[in-house]
């Protein structure tokens, strides 16, 4: 989970930080989903860290990734 978007089309800061580290420790293709929050000044509801457990318990479960780039609570 990353505090702050980045300028790139993949990932936040501290995404990019720990796949990096991944694959210096020797993980050819780490998976992972990396939710931004707390946009504009958010605060993060507790509803959304919920919805964010029960979204990786599906994807443990299924396997499934999809969109690995995802915001919580932002307006459109």
């Amino acid at each position: 989970m990353d505090k702050d978007d980045s300028f790139n089309a993949h990932c936040g800061p501290i995404f990019a930080e720990t796949a990096a580290a991944l694959y210096a420790a020797g993980v050819s293709a780490p998976k992972g989903i990396n939710y931004i929050y707390g946009l504009g000044g958010r605060d993060v509801r507790v509803e959304s860290i919920q919805h964010v457990f029960a979204e990786l318990e599906k994807i443990s479960g299924s396997g499934d990734t999809g969109d690995t780039y995802r915001y919580l609570d932002v307006r459109e």
